[in-house]
């Protein structure tokens, strides 16, 4: 299955477990112990869609609240380096067993396995925590590969991300807890470090764009909170956003640092790079880079003479609706009216 054939909208709307994929499906496990790699496979999905396997690993990263409800296993001593045969880490989607895991504990797990658009998983019928000692897992210190073949190879994998990264877009920050970052600088247009928009500096539908919009791809990557949260519904008002807060900025441009490894996952169509816990707040244990802190005392002098202003006329009103009978009204986090919405 290709990895750009779902949507986001889709995928919150069936939940947590299910299996779609054109590979084959082999014969139910008998009960012996499955390596991972051979769950996951070489493809873009799973050689064992729909059959039962029992693997074991070590816990990289677990979610019990935020919505992701299951954990990360990697085989004990992998991380070195890039594997051959197949990644050796995989998702487990286990809401019933999940508060029972925490990173580093070492466990088996046997259930079915399939493909959650695009995430090879295995829904756990059956986890059990192992007393046997278990060798560490590595985080793998790389250079983010570009192209869906070259992440599926460490998908779910602990990684340490290696080079430069620039923060390219907070929009989706304070309402689904993500941000994206550009990884180096462009080929195409020398000592950019942002993914522009290929129409901002090449004309539509020309060579330039679309290999512009192909690069802006392959340097991409999200980086997430551990969590699946709309921050926007009144429900999750009470969970402090990731990664900021008063004090503490993401501002596109921003240099991000990494500090810790982090889980290279494939969740809503796109790469990111999971927290190994829900990260709340701008101080969690969790947070595994830095951002760099711009000041925003004024804008940067681009030289010429010409100055351009604009208004935003669609919240040129005069009372936020609350006051007039039949409107409703956008509200802050703390319940305060905003503007109309509707009426």
């Amino acid at each position: 299955m290709s990895k750009r054939s779902t949507t986001r909208i889709a995928a919150a709307l069936l939940g947590g477990a299910v299996a779609l994929s054109c590979a084959s499906v082999v014969q139910a496990d008998t009960g012996e112990i499955v390596p991972i790699e051979q769950v996951q496979g070489t493809g873009a999905s799973s050689p064992m869609v729909g059959a039962q396997a029992t693997v074991r690993g070590v816990v990289t990263g677990a979610y019990a609240d935020g919505g992701i409800r299951g954990f990360y296993v990697q085989t004990p001593g992998t991380g070195g380096q890039v594997p051959t045969e197949g990644s050796p880490a995989i998702f487990i989607y286990a809401p019933d067993d999940v508060s029972s895991v925490q990173v580093g504990d070492y466990v088996q797990v046997s259930g079915n396995v399939s493909e959650y658009y695009g995430l090879t998983q295995i829904k756990a019928e059956e986890v059990t925590h192992l007393d046997e000692p278990a060798e560490s897992v590595k985080p793998l210190a790389v250079s983010l590969p570009s192209g869906d073949e070259a992440r599926e190879q460490i998908e779910s994998m602990l990684v340490e991300p290696q080079g430069d990264f620039t923060v390219s877009d907070n929009y989706s920050l304070n309402q689904y807890g993500e941000l994206s970052l550009a990884q180096g600088t462009s080929s195409i247009l020398p000592g950019e470090k942002l993914l522009r928009q290929p129409t901002d500096v090449f004309a539509p539908n020309s060579a330039q764009v679309k290999a512009l919009a192909a690069e802006n791809e392959e340097r991409a990557i999200v980086v997430d909170d551990g969590a699946t949260l709309n921050f926007s519904t009144a429900k999750n008002t009470s969970v402090a956003l990731p990664y900021i807060d008063a004090k503490q900025r993401v501002t596109v441009g921003a240099k991000a640092t990494f500090t810790g490894p982090m889980i290279l996952d494939y969740r809503y169509d796109l790469w990111r790079l999971q927290p190994q816990g829900q990260v709340i707040g701008a101080e969690d244990a969790d947070i595994a880079l830095n951002f760099e802190q711009i000041s925003t005392q004024a804008p940067e002098s681009v030289g010429g003479n010409v100055s351009v202003g604009s208004f935003n006329v669609l919240n040129y009103f005069t009372t936020t609706g609350d006051q007039l009978e039949g409107c409703t009204y956008y509200r802050d986090r703390d319940g305060n009216p905003l503007t109309v919405r509707s009426g």
